[in-house]
């Protein structure tokens, strides 16, 4: 699945692939120096969470399976921790 979002750039409409979007961000981030990449990347896993989590309705409204990918995201983050049962 390739979703396009649509940036206003300078005036300019850019169509790029969510990843592109994302890179674009960071990059613009760091350049401008308003953030470090680990502020970043918390702030956008939180606000992630959060409207996936419905704690963010009146901005990101989801009517969408949103408990069924909260489970998929614990399952993605979890993954590779180690078993902390056998520590």
């Amino acid at each position: 699945m390739d979703k396009k979002i649509i940036s206003w750039v300078y005036q300019d409409l850019e169509v790029l692939t969510f990843e592109e979007w994302i890179e674009e961000q960071f990059e613009r981030a760091l350049t401008e120096e308003t953030v470090s990449e680990q502020e970043l990347a918390v702030a956008w896993m939180t606000a992630y969470t959060e409207s996936l989590a419905q704690q963010r309705r009146e901005i990101a409204p989801i009517d969408e399976p949103c408990y069924q990918w909260l489970l998929t995201l614990k399952e993605i983050l979890t993954e590779d921790l180690p078993d902390a049962s056998n520590h």
